[in-house]
């Protein structure tokens, strides 16, 4: 017996195993004609309302199967993020590391004193700036050579990197055979000390060189300026006035330390 729509419902498997048990039983077409009736639309109504129930449980299962994919893919996501913040990081502080000295570079300078000083402004705290630079490097560097003198940088910024016991100062290689030492809540007293402690460890350093018998001697002309940065003082008039002492100090025979207050 045909049904109207019952040969596309029996295509669907599931609807065909569902149904299974709702086949239209044998009527007395004379005796039995308005039940046979009902039960044939009985029949359609409960075969559509299992179509709609599979559609809206494959809809759900997809949903879910399509959320549990999302969020698989958003924690690989996050994991590459991390991965790619912590290589941005690690290229940022290679990028501001001497790859000579491996100390800091004058890109580290630039972007950390400012903010040391304007700090130090704000709090109304002193702080001391050293500039630092090798005696007779040149003369050094053409009497024995680039290899002799990068050897010397690197020894240099090592050396009063380690002369610097707190962790809140640091020393960069400003260029060539320029230093730079910034010094946090550190009075003319403490500058001086911490210039000395530099200054001995240097005079220690014994280097030989290939072509001569004789050691090396290596010394420091350091300049420094102690100040509470006020509202008028300037990074870039900080740092003349250290650069300043510092040649005072070359002036008045090398080997020493020239500073200023203000």
């Amino acid at each position: 017996m045909n049904i109207y729509g019952f040969n596309i419902l029996s295509s669907y498997l599931v609807v065909e195993e569902m149904m299974r048990g709702l086949r239209v039983p044998p009527f007395d077409e004379e005796v039995d004609p308005i039940i046979k009736k009902l039960w044939q639309e009985y029949y359609l109504v409960i075969s559509s309302i299992a179509i709609i129930l599979l559609l809206i449980i494959s809809i759900g299962a997809f949903k879910i199967y399509a959320g549990r994919v999302i969020n698989e893919k958003n924690r690989e996501l996050e994991k590459v993020v991390e991965k790619l913040k912590d290589a941005y990081q690690e290229i940022e502080k290679l990028s501001m590391k001497d790859s000579l000295s491996n100390i800091y570079n004058r890109r580290y300078f630039d972007k950390v004193f400012p903010e040391k000083f304007n700090l130090a402004k704000r709090s109304k705290t002193i702080i001391s700036l050293l500039v630092i630079d090798i005696d007779r490097f040149k003369e050094i560097n053409d009497l024995y050579g680039h290899l002799v003198g990068d050897e010397i940088i690197k020894v240099v910024g090592q050396t009063i990197d380690m002369s610097l016991y707190r962790a809140i100062d640091f020393v960069v290689r400003y260029g060539g055979d320029e230093f730079v030492v910034f010094l946090h809540d550190t009075t003319e007293e403490g500058a001086l000390l911490a210039s000395n402690r530099i200054l001995s460890a240097i005079r220690a350093i014994k280097l030989n060189s290939n072509n001569e018998k004789d050691d090396i001697k290596i010394t420091l002309s350091i300049g420094g300026v102690v100040a509470i940065p006020s509202k008028e003082t300037s990074v870039s008039e900080l740092f003349k006035l250290a650069d300043d002492a510092m040649y005072e100090a070359k002036k008045q025979g090398k080997n020493r330390v020239k500073l200023v207050k203000i």
